[in-house]
């Protein structure tokens, strides 16, 4: 996921879906590191 999106307010909200699995994304109220450690939890 390019993070840029979300700071230069392209997207401000996202869902990502992995294997029935599925987290918020928002850069206005989440840190870099908290997004990338919820994306890791994820992973397969």
């Amino acid at each position: 996921m390019k993070f840029g999106i979300f700071t230069s307010n392209l997207i401000t909200d996202c869902y990502v879906v992995m294997k029935g699995k599925a987290i918020r994304v928002n850069a206005r109220y989440q840190t870099r590191k908290e997004i990338e450690s919820k994306l890791e939890k994820l992973r397969p």
